[in-house]
C-alpha cells in the first residue's frame, strides 16, 4: 500500500456500501462479508488513464448509482499531455463505468495534484432530484448536469482566474473545494434549492432558492482570515460545518465552523491545530473533525470535545504491512465518516490507507487498519530472479518505498529496499534528514522511487537499483546487493557531468540501469537527460559509453529525459552472452545500439525501424536461446486504444529486425521458462487475430501461432506498465501496474515454489 486515499463515500442505503478514491489507484469498495477491498476499474483499458480520482459521489436514493471524476483518454490521437476529465457514472456498483459527457468542455482535473487530500468532495448528487449532479473544478469553475441535458457551468460564482494559486510548487490550484446540498430545504422530486460551494481563494458561497444569486457568506471575523474551505459537511437540519485551512498546502493552523441561521460560530476543538476530515453523525448531534494526527468527538453539536484517535501509529490487524514506518501510519488523517450500517462504527483515510473504529461511541475508540486488497504503489517494473525453487523470489520496483524484495506470491513484503553508505548532498533540505548527517538512513523514512532495477542472471545474488527522492528529485538513490537481497550498499560513486547551462556540475539519478550476467561488477547506467555511463568496477567509476569507430558519446534517450518520474525500458543486458547490452534511443529516428564489451562502446544496428516517441518500451532479450532478442512498444497515455504497434524480433543478436507478422498488436512482450521439451514460451499484451481489445496471449511455437490467456470482459488490466515471465515456473506472470503495484497470473494447476528465506 501507498499513496493517499483521498476520501471516503458511504451510501445511506442498505447495504451501505463504502467507497474509497485514492491518488493514484482508482476506486475500491469495501466487501462487508470478506472484509477486504474490491478494485472497480477492471474494465479500463490498461492506457485509460483510469488511475488516481478527484472525487467521489454516491446517488442517495438508489444503492447501485456511483459517479467519479477522474482523466479521460484523449481522443486526438496525439502526444501532448492533459489533464482533461470526465464524470463517470455506474449503474452496477462501480463494475462498468460510463461517461457523462463532461469531457467535451475540457474541465481540468488533478487527482495526484497538490490540495488532493486536504480537499472535499467535489462531486455532489442532488439529494432530492439525483439526476441532478453538481462537479466543482480545480481551474474551470463548478458545472452542471440535470437530467439528460449536457454539462452547463454555473454562473454567479467566483470567475475561476480570481482564486488563489498555492501549494508547495504553485502549479495545482485547489480552486473550488466541495460542493453541498442542504436537502432538508428541498422535498423529493424537485431540486434542492439550498447549496454550498467552497471556493479555495474566495471563502464559502450559498445559493438560497433555485436559480438564485450566489452569495458569499464567509465570516472573516471568527478568526478564518487567510483562512479557507477545505471540507464540509451538512447535518440533518440544515446546519453546515466547515473546515477552513490557512492559505499554504498543509498548512498548521484550521478552524471548524458551523453555520446556523445566517450566523457563523467557532466550534474548533481546543488545542487543534490543522484540521481536514469532518462528519456529522445522522442524530445531528455526533461530530467528527481530524486533524493532521487528530481526531476529536463531539456529542452535543460542537460544543465540548473529546480527544479520541488513541495512538494510531500501532496497526492492530495483519492487513497493516510490516514495512509501513510507525511515523506514517497516523499521518494526515484527511476524510472521516460515520458508518451508516453501525451507529457506533466510523471510518477515516490517511496516507497510509484506511481504519476503522467498531466503538466509536466511546470516549476513546479503538482504530484498526482496514487494507487488505487496497493496493495502489505505482508500479515501474518486477524482476524475476533465476535462484533455484527453493530460494524463491523475485523483486519489484515501486515509487514511494522505492522496492521490495518478494519472497511471496500472496503477502506483502517486510521491509522495502534500502542502500547503506548513500552521501547527502549538499543543498538536502533538514526535513529530509538533520543537517550535519553525511549518509541518509536506509530505510530512509521520505518518498523515494526505484525507476530500474536489474539482476545478474548467471550470479543471481546480485542486482542493482537506481532512482531519486520524489519531492527533491535531483537527489540520487541506487545501490547494489551481493547477497540475494538481504543487504544493499551504495555504488562508490555516480555518473557525473557538466550542465553547459548552468556550469553546475550534475549528478546522474534515475534513469535505467543494465547488470551484465556476470555480476554487478560490469554495469550500464543511463541517469536521467544523460548519455549512457558504464563501470568495471562495480561503480566505483563511471565512463560515457562512445559509439564505436567514431568515438561519440552515445546519445541520450528522449524517453529518458522527460521526467525522473517516466521510467521507460530502453535498456537491458542479454541473458546468455557476456558484455552483452542492447540500447534504445526512442525520438523519431527510433535508434537501436548494441555493445558487445560491457557499455564501452556500441554500434548502432537499427534505424528507423521502430516506432518512435513511445515510452513504454521492451526490450526482451531470450534466457534461453542465444542472440534472441524481442521488442514491443505500448501505447503511450495520448494514444487512441484503436492505435497499433507491432511486435519485433532479432534473432541475431540485433543486428536486423522484423515485425512478427502473427501479431496485430503488442504492448508487451516477455519470455518465461516453457514445459517438457519446449524450452520457452513468449508472451505478449496485445491483439492477435483481429482482436477489438488486449489481452494477454501465449505462443509455445516461437511466435507463430498465439493463445488467449486471460479474459477483457473481466479484466484490461489498467494501468500496466512492465510484463515480466518467470524463468523458472512455467506459465506465471509478473505485471507491473500504476497504482496497483504488482500483480501475477498463473495456469490453473501451476505449483507454487518455496519462498525464499
Amino acid at each position: 500500500m501507498s499513496g493517499f486515499v483521498t476520501g471516503i463515500s458511504i451510501s445511506p442505503l442498505a447495504p451501505f456500501d463504502l467507497y474509497v478514491r485514492t491518488d493514484t489507484g482508482g476506486v475500491y469498495r469495501f466487501d462487508r462479508p470478506d472484509n477486504d477491498w474490491i478494485y472497480l476499474f477492471e474494465k479500463f483499458p490498461t492506457n485509460a488513464r483510469a488511475e488516481g480520482v478527484e472525487s467521489l459521489a454516491v446517488d442517495p436514493t438508489n444503492p447501485n448509482i456511483v459517479y467519479a471524476a477522474f482523466w479521460k483518454q484523449n481522443t486526438n490521437d496525439g502526444n501532448v499531455w492533459s489533464y482533461i476529465g470526465e464524470v463517470w457514472r455506474s449503474t452496477d456498483k462501480g463494475v462498468n463505468w460510463t461517461p457523462t459527457g463532461l469531457q467535451t468542455s475540457n474541465v481540468k482535473i488533478e487527482p495526484n495534484g497538490e490540495f488532493r487530500a486536504e480537499t472535499g468532495e467535489r462531486l455532489a448528487v442532488d439529494p432530492n432530484k439525483p439526476e441532478n449532479i453538481w462537479f466543482g473544478s480545480r481551474n474551470d469553475g463548478v458545472w452542471v448536469k440535470r437530467g439528460s441535458a449536457a454539462w452547463e457551468q454555473v454562473t454567479g460564482l467566483p470567475a475561476p482566474s480570481t482564486l488563489f494559486w498555492g501549494g508547495l510548487t504553485r502549479t495545482d490550484k485547489p480552486g473550488f473545494t466541495w460542493v453541498l446540498h442542504d436537502k432538508s430545504s428541498g422535498t423529493s422530486g424537485v431540486e434542492t434549492p439550498v447549496m454550498y460551494v467552497g471556493a479555495y481563494g474566495s471563502g464559502v458561497w450559498r445559493r438560497p432558492t433555485v436559480g438564485g444569486a450566489w452569495t458569499n457568506i464567509s465570516n472573516t471575523t471568527a478568526g478564518n482570515i487567510q483562512m479557507e474551505p477545505l471540507r464540509a459537511a451538512i447535518a440533518a437540519n440544515g446546519d453546515l460545518y466547515c473546515v477552513f485551512g490557512e492559505r499554504n498546502q498543509f498548512g498548521s493552523r484550521g478552524n471548524l465552523q458551523r453555520y446556523r441561521d445566517g450566523a457563523w460560530t467557532n466550534v474548533t476543538p481546543s488545542g487543534a491545530g490543522a484540521l481536514s476530515g469532518i462528519a456529522v453523525h445522522p442524530d445531528g448531534n455526533q461530530i467528527l473533525v481530524s486533524g493532521n494526527t487528530k481526531i476529536w468527538k463531539s456529542n452535543n453539536q460542537g460544543a465540548n470535545w473529546t480527544r479520541c484517535d488513541a495512538d494510531l501509529r500501532f496497526p492492530q490487524n495483519v492487513s497493516a504491512p510490516g514495512y509501513m514506518t510507525t511515523s506514517l501510519a497516523n499521518n494526515l488523517v484527511v476524510s472521516i465518516a460515520f458508518d451508516p450500517a453501525n451507529a457506533n462504527n466510523a471510518w477515516f483515510t490517511n496516507g497510509f490507507g484506511v481504519a476503522r473504529s467498531f466503538n466509536s461511541n466511546l470516549a476513546v475508540p479503538t482504530w484498526s487498519w482496514e487494507m487488505l486488497g487496497l493496493e495502489q504503489f505505482v508500479g515501474v517494473m518486477t524482476r524475476p530472479v533465476p535462484t533455484p525453487l527453493n530460494n524463491f523470489y523475485f523483486y519489484t520496483a515501486v515509487m514511494d518505498k522505492l522496492g521490495f524484495k518478494q519472497t511471496s506470491l500472496d503477502a506483502p513484503a517486510a521491509k522495502n529496499i534500502a542502500a547503506t553508505g548513500i552521501p547527502v548532498p549538499t543543498g538536502t533540505p533538514t526535513w529530509i534528514v538533520p543537517a550535519g548527517t553525511t549518509t541518509f538512513p536506509a530505510p530512509l523514512d521520505s518518498t523515494t522511487g526505484c525507476s530500474s532495477i536489474d539482476v545478474a542472471w548467471t550470479n543471481p545474488q546480485q542486482a542493482a537499483f537506481v532512482g531519486y527522492h520524489q519531492v527533491e528529485d535531483w537527489i540520487p538513490m541506487y545501490g547494489k546487493t551481493n547477497d540475494h537481497g538481504q543487504t544493499w550498499q551504495a555504488f562508490g560513486s555516480v555518473p557525473t557531468r557538466l550542465n553547459t547551462t548552468t556550469q553546475l556540475t550534475e549528478r546522474g539519478r534515475a534513469g535505467q540501469i543494465a547488470v551484465d550476467r556476470r555480476g554487478t561488477d560490469r554495469m550500464v547506467w543511463v541517469p536521467r537527460n544523460f548519455s549512457p555511463y558504464y563501470t568495471t568496477d562495480g561503480g566505483n567509476t563511471w565512463s560515457v559509453c562512445k559509439m564505436a569507430g567514431t568515438g561519440a558519446d552515445v546519445f541520450s534517450s528522449w524517453a529518458n529525459n522527460i521526467n525522473a518520474r517516466v521510467c521507460s525500458g530502453i535498456l537491458e543486458a542479454d541473458k546468455r552472452i557476456n558484455g552483452r547490452f542492447y540500447y534504445l534511443e526512442s525520438t523519431w529516428e527510433g535508434l537501436l545500439y548494441v555493445s558487445n564489451d560491457a557499455g564501452a562502446t556500441w554500434t548502432r544496428t537499427s534505424r528507423g525501424q521502430f516506432p518512435t516517441y513511445r515510452i513504454k518500451v521492451t526490450i526482451a532479450p531470450n534466457p534461453f536461446a542465444d542472440n534472441d532478442v524481442w521488442f514491443s512498444f505500448a501505447k503511450d497515455t495520448e494514444q487512441l486504444d484503436s492505435k497499433t504497434n507491432k511486435l519485433w524480433r532479432s534473432t541475431d543478436g540485433g543486428q536486423t529486425v522484423s515485425i512478427v507478422t502473427s501479431v496485430d498488436s503488442a504492448e508487451f512482450v516477455a519470455i518465461g521458462v516453457g514445459e517438457g521439451t519446449i524450452p520457452y514460451y513468449v508472451y505478449i499484451f496485445g491483439r492477435v487475430g483481429g482482436a477489438a481489445q488486449d489481452a494477454l496471449y501465449r505462443s509455445v511455437d516461437l511466435g507463430q501461432n498465439w493463445q488467449r490467456i486471460s479474459d477483457p470482459a473481466l479484466t484490461r488490466i489498467n494501468g500496466m506498465v512492465h510484463l515480466a515471465a518467470d524463468p523458472r515456473i512455467a506459465n506465471l506472470l509478473y505485471i507491473s501496474a500504476s497504482g496497483r503495484a504488482t500483480m501475477y497470473a498463473m495456469a490453473p494447476g501451476t505449483t507454487l515454489p518455496t519462498p525464499a528465506p
